[in-house]
C-alpha cells in the first residue's frame, strides 16, 4: 500500500517509491530542498577550502596547525600588549646604557640573527632598545645582575641529576616529546617547507624591567621583556639564552595566533555545552582543564625545543638548557602534580623531554660544529 500527500493546490499525489541515497532524501515529503542542499554544500566546501588554506607549519619543528589570525593582527596584537607594559613599569625600565642591558641585548641579538638564519627568514633583525624613559637609574647593584662568563661565577654541570636518578640516558625517549620528532621526520618525508614570511615584518624590539621577577617575554612582532630577577637567577649568559631562544621561540612558532584561534574553537564547544547541560560553572573549569592548559603545555614544550636549536646556532651550549628548566622549577616551589593544572609543564618534565630528545642532541652538533669541535 503506497502513501500520498496533498500539495498547496489540492491535488493527490502518490509518494515515490524509495529511490535511495542523497536523492531520496531530498525529494522524500516535503523534505530538504535542493537549494538548501546547494548552499549546505557551498558552506561546507568553502570551510573546507578555509581550513587548509590557513594551515601553516612551525618551522624548527615543522608542526602543522592552524591560525585564523593574520601576521599583522598577530604582531598589533604584540605592539599594544607591549606599549602597555611599557607604560606600567616606565620608571623601571633601564638605560639602554645601562650594563645589563648591554648583556641581554648582546645575547638576545646573537639569538635573533641565529634564528632568522636558521629558517631563511630575509626580514630586518636588528634588534633595538625602547627610548631611556627611565628618571633615574635603579638603587639596585649592577652586579646582582650582570655577571656573566668573565665574571667569577660557578659553572654550571651540563649534565643533570635529579637526586639518584640521572636524566642522560641515550636510549630512552621521553613520551611528551615524541611528537616533536614525528613532527620533524615527516615534514623531511614530504618535503614540508615552514611558513616564514610573517618573521619578515618583526620589528625586534627589547626593554629591561628593574624587577624582582624571574621571567621574560617575546610577545608577536619581535617585542621582548626581560625582568631583572631572571638576570639574578641565572647570572651564566648560556643560561639566559636558553631562556630567550624559548620565548624568541614562541613568536617564531606563532603561538599567541594559534592560542586565540583554538580559543575560537574551544568557545564555539563551551557554548554548545552549555546549551546541554547550562553549568557554566562546571563547562569553563573542564574546557580548560581538558582543552586549553593541555595545548599550552604542549606549546612550552615547543618553544624549548626550539630555544635549543637557537642558541646553539648562537653560541651557546644547549646542554645547559635541561638545567635552566629543573632550576625555573626549583625557583617556583611547586609540587610536581601542579602541572596538570598548570599552563607550564614542570621544570623536571621539561629538563627530562629535552635531554632525552633528538633535538638536543642535534642542537649539541651545531654548537660542536660551530666551535671547530
Amino acid at each position: 500500500q503506497r502513501s500520498y500527500y496533498v500539495d498547496r493546490y489540492g491535488v493527490r499525489h502518490f509518494e515515490q517509491r524509495s529511490l535511495g541515497g542523497m536523492r531520496g532524501w531530498a525529494n522524500a515529503g516535503g523534505g530538504v530542498s535542493q537549494k538548501f542542499l546547494l548552499v549546505a554544500g557551498c558552506i561546507g566546501g568553502f570551510m573546507v577550502y578555509f581550513y587548509y588554506t590557513h594551515l601553516e607549519v612551525v618551522p624548527y619543528t615543522n608542526r602543522k596547525h592552524l591560525v585564523l589570525i593574520s601576521p599583522q593582527m598577530e604582531a598589533m596584537l604584540g605592539e599594544t600588549t607591549f606599549n602597555n607594559m611599557k607604560k606600567q613599569f616606565q620608571n623601571r625600565i633601564l638605560p639602554p646604557y645601562h650594563p645589563a642591558v648591554v648583556r641581554v641585548a648582546r645575547i638576545a641579538q646573537n639569538s635573533i640573527n641565529s634564528a632568522m638564519e636558521g629558517i631563511h627568514a630575509t626580514g630586518k633583525n636588528q634588534l633595538e632598545y625602547t627610548p631611556d624613559v627611565s628618571k633615574k637609574l635603579p638603587s639596585a647593584r649592577s652586579r646582582d645582575y650582570v655577571l656573566g662568563p668573565a665574571e667569577d661565577v660557578e659553572q654550571p654541570s651540563f649534565f643533570l641529576k635529579l637526586g639518584e636518578k640521572d636524566l642522560y640516558r641515550e636510549n630512552e625517549s621521553a613520551v611528551d616529546d615524541v611528537w616533536v620528532e614525528d613532527c620533524r621526520k615527516t615534514a623531511k618525508e614530504k618535503g614540508r617547507k615552514a611558513q616564514t614570511q610573517h618573521v619578515d615584518h618583526f620589528k625586534w624590539e627589547i626593554v629591561v624591567v628593574d624587577a624582582n621577577v624571574v621571567n621574560a617575554a617575546c610577545l608577536p612582532g619581535g617585542k621582548i621583556i626581560v625582568f631583572t630577577g631572571l638576570l639574578k637567577a641565572f647570572p651564566h649568559d648560556e643560561e639566559l639564552a636558553t631562556v630567550l631562544g624559548h620565548e624568541v621561540g614562541h613568536a617564531i612558532a606563532r603561538h599567541t595566533g594559534e592560542m586565540l584561534t583554538r580559543s575560537i574553537f574551544i568557545g564555539f564547544i563551551e557554548l554548545l555545552f552549555l546549551v546541554v547541560v547550562q553549568a557554566p560553572n562546571i563547562v569553563g573549569p573542564a574546557s580548560d582543564l581538558l582543552l586549553r592548559l593541555p595545548f599550552s603545555r604542549k606549546m612550552e614544550i615547543e618553544a624549548d625545543h626550539i630555544g635549543a636549536l637557537v642558541m646553539a646556532a648562537a653560541g651557546y651550549d644547549p646542554r645547559i638548557a635541561p638545567g635552566v628548566y629543573l632550576k625555573l622549577g626549583e625557583l617556583q616551589k611547586l609540587p610536581e602534580y601542579v602541572q596538570y593544572i598548570s599552563t607550564h609543564p614542570s621544570g623536571r618534565t621539561r629538563a627530562e623531554g629535552l635531554l632525552k630528545s633528538q633535538t638536543l642532541k642535534e642542537a649539541t652538533r651545531i654548537y660542536l660544529s660551530k666551535q671547530g669541535g
